[in-house]
């Protein structure tokens, strides 16, 4: 594994990863800011 390409690998690899998860905190972000609310969430019964 310790070649001359594992530095940029290993950056890479963290880049996708971070990306992927700030693209699924986006992803989930935009959803909840289109999407209206329903009435059955925003009222509860106790």
């Amino acid at each position: 594994m310790l070649s001359e390409w594992s530095p940029i690998v290993l950056q890479l690899s963290i880049l996708m990863i971070a990306g992927g998860i700030l693209g699924v905190v986006a992803w989930i972000g935009y959803v909840m800011a289109t999407t209206k609310p329903s009435s059955a969430s925003i009222t509860s019964d106790d």
